[in-house]
């Protein structure tokens, strides 16, 4: 059986391929297509036709391959040379065979002429506009159906035909049956294609909510950012108005003595950071070993740091004293005793005021008032007081500086002066703080 038609510049053909399904394949088409050649190839295949009218024009070689389904592949070629002249060729499975028919060309093509009584008889093929075989001679008929074998061939052939024809008469039915089922079916989803455009409005309608939602939460943000702002904007205003009537700042005092208690208390830091290392450290130790009694021992080296002690101080009595001419006149102190009194009277001001403020801070918030005229003139007086309270804040810093640089003084002073001029005793800062140290 034939599955493919290759034809190449054949008649009206450059190139063309004809797939052949199994059973019944028809070629149709407008007039002067290339139909006619398609039975006239296989003829020219079968039977090496003659003649220059199958090559195409101004062309020098035509071709036509056939590929059967038991794999067989059968090609027929003629080269033009002048004119009508030329030659042909077969190449039948890879073998090529020039100026003859080949022998085994029929069993590889199955198509050939039926021979009865020296008639022979083309059932496979007929050219367009001649009857078929058979038909045009009742005698030709006769003969050859009483010829038996062949007869019998196509009589099963016949048979076949009709055994398809009726398969395919009962498919028709059933894909018919088919086609009024699923037009049913069909019918009855038909309100389905309006669900598209129901679907799609309703997503439309999501999208604008989810938009919108979108668009009230940032009008929500806005607004509560809004408020915010104009809430810090009456703040900065009020703050504006209070300290639009406080006076510059005054000039900072000497802070080399706060310098030198900031660098004190930074070395303190020090040592405390330094000491916690060391304790941390001394954690991991495991405890010492019991001692025996060392009670003689201790009292020996308390016995020797207090004597060292005593030396030290006699060192330094002696050294004192060696640098002394005469007795220096005692100095006046009213006023350092003066500055001492301001400054308590200063702290104990500070501490009321520190009480009145965390007084103050208790308080809960008052109703508002229906007449805010009381509540403005509050509000006024509150205002002189808060700047009364920060001048003397200023002033109590003040105070606190100068206590500061008076207790540097006193220091310095105690320092210079470890023993009393007049009396030689030992000079106390605590002691001459509180006005304890008199002259013996």
């Amino acid at each position: 059986m034939i599955r493919k038609i290759i034809l190449e510049n054949y008649m009206s053909h450059a190139r063309t391929e004809i797939e052949l399904a199994p059973g019944l394949t028809v070629i149709c088409g407008p007039n002067n297509c290339g139909k006619s050649a398609v039975v006239a190839a296989l003829e020219t295949l079968c039977f090496d036709l003659d003649g220059g009218w199958m090559v195409r024009h101004d062309e020098k070689l035509c071709r036509v391959t056939v590929e059967t389904d038991d794999d067989h592949v059968i090609v027929w070629q003629r080269k033009r040379r002048s004119g009508n002249s030329g030659t042909s060729s077969y190449v039948i499975d890879g073998r090529e065979v020039h100026r003859v028919t080949p022998a085994d060309l029929q069993e590889a093509l199955r198509l050939p002429k039926v021979e009865h009584q020296g008639k022979k008889f083309d059932v496979h093929l007929s050219k367009q506009k001649e009857p078929i075989f058979l038909i045009e001679s009742e005698a030709d008929s006769a003969a050859f159906f009483s010829a038996g074998s062949e007869a019998s061939r196509l009589l099963e052939m016949q048979r076949r035909h009709k055994e398809r024809f009726r398969d395919k008469r009962s498919q028709e039915k059933e894909v018919a049956r088919d086609v009024e089922r699923l037009s049913g079916q069909l019918q009855t989803l038909s309100p389905l294609d309006q669900l598209g455009p129901m679907t799609l409005a309703a997503e439309q309608a999501y999208e604008k909510l989810v938009e919108r939602d979108k668009a009230t939460a940032l009008l929500h943000a806005l607004t509560d950012e809004l408020a915010r702002r104009l809430e810090y904007r009456r703040e900065c205003s009020m703050r504006s108005q209070r300290l639009a009537g406080l006076k510059a700042a005054p000039a900072l005092g000497d802070d080399r003595a706060l310098e030198q208690t900031v660098h004190r208390i930074e070395v303190a830091r020090r040592v405390k950071r330094r000491l916690e290392a060391q304790v941390k450290a001394a954690e991991r130790i495991n405890s010492p070993p019991a001692l025996p009694d060392v009670e003689s021992l201790a009292k020996l080296i308390d016995d020797r740091q207090t004597r060292a002690r005593q030396c030290i101080l006699q060192q330094a009595k002696l050294a004192a004293l060696a640098k002394l001419n005469e007795s220096p006149s005692p100095k006046d102190t009213t006023y350092l005793i003066d500055i001492i009194k301001r400054l308590k009277n200063a702290s104990h001001l500070a501490e009321q005021r520190s009480k009145m403020a965390e007084a103050y801070g208790k308080l809960t918030k008052a109703a508002e008032p229906a007449d805010t005229r009381p509540v403005a003139e509050l509000i006024v007086r509150l205002s002189q007081a808060s700047k009364k309270t920060e001048s003397a804040r200023q002033r109590v810093n003040a105070a606190e500086r100068a206590l500061a640089a008076l207790s540097e003084q006193l220091d310095h002073w105690v320092l210079a002066h470890p023993t009393c001029p007049v009396c030689l005793g030992p000079v106390d800062r605590a002691r001459l703080l509180e006005g304890v140290h008199r002259h013996g």
